[in-house]
């Protein structure tokens, strides 16, 4: 027997194949390894990219995406705002490439109640039509691994599941996971078998399809159920004992190198380049901030509709998930050029996930009808977005 290395490229990553030559009839056996570019389903699993700020925001009943893009915080329950904030950190796993990572810390002690209502999550959500080809719901659902590193104050059990959306058949996996050692990185693996039913229904391919969610504690009345198999129940279960994480003044939690993967086992991270996980990200949110000169990337261009009614036009830097909404800052951080016009309201007037036609009205009316305009922002701290979050 003899063996021969070869490399091939595929995608943005490359693939090792050991082939077995067997020297005495000439067969051979090709293993190759699960490195190709694009295996992993979760975009941004470095938490480089937060268009919203790296700064700890404190996470409410309101859910959202507050600060790394693509992962989404929330708490649910009554009187629940301030437990604990959300960034991004430099805290990474040391010598593996990782440059940031979410950091969750506890912001105000809260006893774990008994109600099963109260959920502390942080969770990643996936388009139906990018995990289609997992064939889940189907006699050939294939095995997935979900794999992360994670440092957490609290050591313990902590609750994961990850929800497999149809539009009348969800099926739920409820899982755990344990943190051995206080601030100390630690990777953890967790593989799937894929569910034979559910999630088929007809359902819009760019909605929510698959979601993975870190629970950060729930209510004990939710340490019951069976854990590791599918169910169409969507009463969570959680580990008897887990770790409630508010009730640790000022505990913290980090998760970085989060990959989840169609293998039977965990592979090394994938990586992604910075500029190609902002277009990813992008998809689904962009964001344009003050820069120092109060252009806004050469202004949004456009023309007096009226003589105080302006449409500015804006090209989206890469087809977005679906028909975006406005977010801006505060109005007063938007002026009309070239006479330097304050405004009284801006929105959408028209848009798809390719093109957005913005419109506002100037607070002055020395302006003709067809005169070009732009519209720039002009204070610190000012933005303007476009949402297609799922």
């Amino acid at each position: 027997m003899s063996e021969i290395k070869v490399n091939s490229v595929k995608g943005v990553g490359a693939s090792t194949a050991a082939i077995t030559i067997n020297n005495s009839d000439g067969t051979c056996t090709a293993n190759v390894s699960n490195n190709l570019g694009n295996k992993n389903f979760i975009i941004n699993g470095g938490h480089e990219v937060a268009q919203r700020g790296t700064a700890d925001v404190v996470v409410t009943s309101t859910v959202g995406y507050r600060c790394i893009d693509r992962f989404k915080t929330d708490i649910d329950g009554s009187g629940v705002t301030g437990r604990w904030s959300h960034g991004q950190s430099t805290d990474v796993p040391a010598n593996l490439g990782f440059r940031n990572s979410s950091k969750i810390t506890t912001t105000t002690v809260q006893s774990q109640p008994s109600g099963s209502d109260v959920n502390n999550q942080l969770y990643y959500m996936m388009e139906k039509q990018d995990v289609t080809v997992l064939r889940w719901g189907s006699a050939n659902a294939k095995p997935c691994t979900l794999s992360f590193y994670v440092k957490g104050s609290v050591t313990g059990t902590y609750a994961l599941w990850l929800q497999w959306y149809g539009s009348s058949d969800n099926y739920f996996y409820y899982t755990s996971y344990t943190i051995n050692t206080a601030n100390t990185w630690e990777r953890k693996t967790i593989t799937i078998t894929g569910p034979t039913s559910g999630g088929q229904s007809a359902t819009d391919p760019q909605n929510t399809g698959l979601r993975i969610e870190w629970g950060l504690g729930y209510g004990s009345d939710l340490e019951t159920g069976t854990l590791n198999e599918w169910t169409t129940s969507d009463v969570k279960r959680a580990p008897a004992g887990h770790v409630y994480l508010p009730e640790h003044a000022g505990a913290t939690w980090f998760l970085t190198g989060c990959q989840f993967e169609m293998s039977p086992v965990a592979t090394e991270f994938e990586r992604c380049p910075y500029y190609k996980a902002l277009e990813y990200c992008q998809r689904y949110y962009q964001r344009h901030d003050f820069v120092s000169d109060g252009a806004f990337m050469g202004a949004l261009m456009g023309f007096y509709n009226t003589d105080t009614e302006i449409r500015v036009f804006y090209d989206c830097r890469v087809i977005m998930r679906a028909t975006p909404t406005l977010e801006y800052s505060s109005l007063g951080d938007f002026d009309v050029e070239p006479r330097d016009r304050p405004i009284s309201n801006l929105s959408i007037d028209r848009a798809n996930e390719r093109q957005i036609c913005l419109k506002s009205t100037s607070l002055t009316d020395d302006n003709g009808k067809g005169e070009a305009a732009c519209l720039t922002i002009d204070q610190s701290g000012g933005f303007i977005a476009f949402n297609a979050e799922l």
